[in-house]
């Protein structure tokens, strides 16, 4: 909850009614929160073991591109 609040720039407002969000400023959304590694990582097997989605880092584009036609080619010959 700490991290979604952090990434969405979410914050608890006692003073506001009927569960509306207080509004961020156009400074604040340049403003980026600070997020390591080991937390995006943690994030990432939680998300993997809740929902059974893969996730895979590529570093370059042409890994993305290599990636994405093995992936293709499995499904378009997965029938046969």
């Amino acid at each position: 909850k700490k991290y979604r609040e952090a990434v969405l720039g979410e914050e608890k407002n006692v003073g506001l009614q009927g569960g509306q969000k207080k509004r961020r400023k156009k400074d604040d959304i340049n403003q980026l929160p600070e997020v390591s590694r080991v937390q995006v990582e943690e994030a990432l097997v939680d998300l993997q073991l809740q929902t059974g989605v893969q996730v895979r880092f590529l570093s370059t584009w042409k890994d993305f591109t290599d990636y994405i036609t093995m992936l293709t080619k499995a499904v378009a010959e997965a029938p046969f």
